[in-house]
């Protein structure tokens, strides 16, 4: 087994029990929705008492996850307060938020970058410039013109191959099934999960687990 598997982040989690399962499993980050049309979406509520259980049992466990909080085209003072007030260790952006905006963020920032059907690898090489200036992590997801995300539809790996460099995360269609042969094809610097380890809309503990185990390079 190589040494070099790649990153994993899973995101959507609405629970303390698979909070602690990705601690338990070593993962690099987790994703608390912020975006309200989402259905994985976190009341303020719920939101906090989640940061709250992965800051203690992350420190407990001396793991190294970090929290994610999911965002679509929010107000900027409102996503640095919650940022601030869930102890939050980045934040990913799913929206159209240029440069100027992400320099506004007090903790670093992961922008997703959609790609659209019929993408030019030239377009897509000027939007990850454009964006890695400002950002920690660059995502290419599937587009969709009604969710921002956890669509569980792939984009044609092949055509932008080029691309799964260092600091670029892998979404959109992943699951348990086609996980192992994308990795060992691509050997991609990190991946990122939702519905593909969900079963009738929530996380599913089985799926997640051998999602993980899949993701092992051969």
């Amino acid at each position: 087994m190589k040494n070099n598997n790649p990153k994993i982040k899973i995101c959507g989690v609405k629970n303390n029990d698979i909070a602690k399962l990705l601690i338990d499993l070593d993962m690099d980050f987790i994703g608390l929705n912020f975006i309200k049309k989402s259905i994985r979406y976190l009341d303020e509520f719920t939101a906090k008492s989640i940061s709250k259980y992965i800051d203690k049992y992350r420190e407990e466990k001396k793991a190294k996850i970090q929290k994610v909080g999911l965002f679509l085209d929010e107000n900027v003072e409102k996503m640095n307060e919650i940022s601030k007030k869930l102890n939050l260790d980045l934040v990913q952006l799913c929206g159209n938020e240029n440069t100027e905006y992400i320099s506004k963020s007090l903790i670093p920032v992961i922008k997703v970058i959609h790609i659209i059907e019929n993408m030019s690898i030239e377009k897509l090489g000027e939007k990850i410039e454009y964006f890695s200036k400002v950002s920690e992590f660059i995502i290419l997801d599937t587009y969709s013109d009604t969710t921002a995300g956890g669509t569980g539809k792939t984009f044609d790996w092949s055509k932008y191959k080029k691309f799964f460099n260092k600091n670029i995360i892998i979404a959109g269609g992943l699951n348990p099934k086609n996980i192992n042969k994308f990795i060992n094809l691509y050997n991609p610097w990190g991946i990122d999960v939702s519905s593909g380890v969900e079963s009738n809309k929530q996380k599913d503990s089985n799926k997640i687990n051998l999602f993980v185990k899949n993701s092992q390079l051969i």
